[in-house]
């Protein structure tokens, strides 16, 4: 029988200067749900599972949970000093089953062992299932891949056997074995899920989509090819009231407009009247009387005509999701075809004792299109990094024929700048502080956008600046590295990025994981690192 396990009514939350980020949320999580979250950046979907989680208070409006819950977060925050066992929360009873192999048990440690005598061994062979193998329990959870930390966190998530899950974003940076694990593990899971995500392929595997918009939580039946369809039929909706609103308030200024020029006209012959003396006094006021209460009484009910036709545009108007594409001038940033871009010949390169990459060998000319893949761990993100000249290779040659431009998955350098000050420092004293702004008008980011830092911007927004920063100004980018550039972006803003690639004559390397964005960016070729 299906039963609510967490609900919430009426909740709202405010930003720290008061302004309502969403307020008059309700959402039920059954037994059954295979639910997934969607929203643009910084609407609030990560606040509203902590707030489910218990993590923040609600301005307002009632968290009622009926089931134990699991929460892994996409930010979750740990010292380098965690280790693998911490993950489990089992540093403590490993030492202690330690001490009792060692036949230094103190009565502490034998009270905290209990019955888990086997835990160790137990817990192994939990990683091995997961294919964790390899590592040891010791072992730094820094260390990680994207991959291993997402698998590890479900597993420790698991073992306390909840009613429901909540998993923010849990497909970023996980490599195509362990997207397909996590895709297997949400099918075969008995317990609840609700799933934040931009993935339009762990979309693809919920059974209900919920849209946080600015009048609530819409709530959508089936997968994300059945939201995306009901989605854009409610957009084309809303066009046409957008399009009737603006209709009607434009008629109804028109009949106000010549309803006030009659009365002016009707005045101006009444005053002609009266001073010819044509018709006596007594009747032209009278007239004049009951013609301005009429006049009023109608002025009364054009204004709130008037006013009920604004209202019906702004809601109209509030329906539209922006659509802002990424403009630049796409033939200043091309390739021609054959020109050389990029040689390495037998590439390796060795981070302290770990060999990350083993002759790679490589050969790219204009305009290619290379999607760069493999595991996690497998070197890619390194070896997007020595092709931008921020590393060395420990062996063999690389060289760049056309300079390489590098956007790194986690967009992080110059977070205290804003998206004005970022083009600036880029692109020199080249271009005036009106032409940088129009530059960053053009991609969206308009007004008081181009001025906040890159910090107080969505995820989305700071791909854009950065975006502008290379494909605009004096000297655009004709070859582009792009490290799983869609990572943090809502769905809007991923398809915005598609379209400019689309539209991008340079060369172009990109990783991502994510086959839905790969195929839109329509590759040429492909190289696959593996694991040295």
């Amino acid at each position: 029988m299906t039963r609510a396990l967490l609900r919430g009514e009426a909740l709202a939350f405010h930003l720290p200067d008061g302004r309502a980020l969403f307020s008059n949320i309700d959402f039920t999580l059954n037994t059954d749900a295979r639910a997934a979250l969607v929203a643009p950046n910084g609407r609030g979907k990560t606040t509203l599972a902590q707030l489910a989680a218990g993590l923040r208070p609600p301005a307002a409006g009632l968290i009622t949970a009926n089931g134990t819950g699991a929460f892994v977060f996409q930010d979750a925050v740990y010292t380098g000093e965690t280790q693998v066992a911490d993950i489990f929360g089992a540093r403590a009873l490993l030492a202690a089953l330690k001490r009792a192999e060692q036949g230094k048990a103190s009565a502490d440690d034998i009270a905290l062992i209990g019955q888990n005598w086997t835990f160790k061994e137990d817990l192994l062979a939990l990683l091995e299932s997961a294919g964790l193998g390899r590592l040891s329990l010791t072992q730094s959870y820094a260390s990680l891949s994207g991959g291993e930390k997402i698998r590890l966190r479900l597993l420790a998530a698991a073992r306390l056997r909840p009613d429901f899950y909540i998993l923010d974003e849990p497909t970023n940076h996980l490599d195509s074995a362990t997207r397909a694990w996590l895709y297997e593990w949400l099918s075969s899971e008995k317990a609840a899920w609700l799933l934040i995500s931009h993935d339009r392929e762990a979309l693809s595997h919920a059974q209900e989509i919920w849209e946080l918009t600015p009048r609530g939580l819409h709530v959508y039946s089936g997968p994300y090819h059945a939201f995306d369809t009901q989605r854009r039929q409610a957009q084309e909706a809303a066009q046409r009231s957008l399009a009737d609103a603006k209709k009607d308030q434009t008629r109804l200024r028109l009949q106000a407009q010549n309803a006030r020029e009659r009365h002016e006209r009707n005045a101006a012959r009444g005053k002609k009247s009266r001073s010819e003396g044509s018709q006596p006094k007594i009747l032209l006021d009278a007239r004049k009387d009951r013609s301005g209460k009429t006049g009023a009484r109608l002025a009364a009910i054009r204004e709130m005509r008037l006013e009920g036709a604004a209202e019906r545009l702004q809601e109209a108007q509030q329906e539209i999701a922006p659509q802002t594409p990424i403009q630049f001038d796409s033939a200043v940033t091309q390739v021609t075809p054959g020109e050389k871009v990029l040689t390495i010949d037998d590439l390796s390169y060795t981070r302290g004792s770990r060999e990350i990459l083993r002759k790679v060998k490589l050969m790219l000319k204009g305009p290619a299109r290379l999607a760069l893949s493999g595991p996690n761990g497998a070197g890619k993100t390194s070896l997007l990094r020595l092709i931008a000249g921020l590393a060395q290779p420990s062996a063999g040659t690389l060289q760049t024929h056309i300079k390489p431009h590098l956007m790194s998955q986690e967009m992080s350098g110059a977070l205290d700048a804003s998206p004005l000050d970022l083009c600036r420092r880029h692109w020199g004293n080249e271009m005036g502080q009106d032409e940088i702004r129009t530059a960053l008008a053009r991609a969206g980011l308009r007004r008081e956008k181009a001025l906040l830092p890159l910090s107080a911007l969505s995820g989305g927004e700071r791909m854009r600046a950065h975006l502008v920063r290379l494909l605009n100004g004096p000297a655009p980018a004709r070859f582009l590295l792009l490290d799983e550039p869609n990572n943090h972006l809502d769905l809007d803003a991923v398809q915005a990025l598609e379209t400019a690639l689309q539209d991008f004559k340079g060369a172009l390397i990109v990783v991502s994981h994510d086959p839905v964005f790969l195929k839109a960016v329509q590759p040429t070729c492909a190289l696959t690192l593996s694991a040295p």
